[in-house]
């Protein structure tokens, strides 16, 4: 039996079920992909899974520089999704043609429904690090903890 490789690993993870519905915080490089074409012209994003998302999560977009901003808000409708030809659909969003192998070796997705749009002042990084929030966001943070319980009220208060 060969070793397995980094890729076949994540593919092979799975979501433990949990009775809870979490809140997420994820960022975005506009950099890279184009999420606003996305959602604009689908109303939904596949998301290259490396956490927990499960089916009823919620949560929000944030994009980096130069907007430093929560933009959109989302509903996690799958998770451990296997790379689909559906995916390709969204190739002409990605800056970068030569991640598409990445995306087909990685092979966890979720699928996000894009629930609300915001262009709220309020939700701008500096406000948003008064409110608890550590650092800009560099990976996918869980709000449903305790150590965010303001910055989550303030970000629902004001989406």
């Amino acid at each position: 039996m060969g070793d397995i490789t980094k890729e076949q690993n994540v593919a092979n993870r799975k979501t433990s079920f949990r009775k809870n519905a979490w809140v997420w915080l994820v960022p975005y490089n506009s950099k890279y992909v184009d999420v606003s074409g996305c959602v604009n012209k689908y109303g939904e994003i596949y998301w290259m899974q490396y956490v927990s998302f499960q089916t009823g999560d919620t949560g929000y977009i944030y994009i980096d520089s130069p907007e430093n901003c929560i933009r959109y808000r989302f509903e996690v409708i799958g998770h451990d999704l296997p790379y689909t030809s559906e995916i390709n659909r969204e190739m002409e969003f990605n800056i970068y043609r030569k991640d598409v192998n990445a995306m087909k070796k990685h092979n966890r997705f979720a699928l996000f429904r894009i629930t609300g749009e915001t262009h709220s002042n309020y939700l701008r990084l500096s406000n948003l690090l008064d409110q608890g929030l550590k650092r800009a966001p560099r990976g996918s943070q869980k709000l449903s903890n305790k150590d965010y319980v303001k910055l989550q009220k303030y970000i629902e208060e004001y989406f």
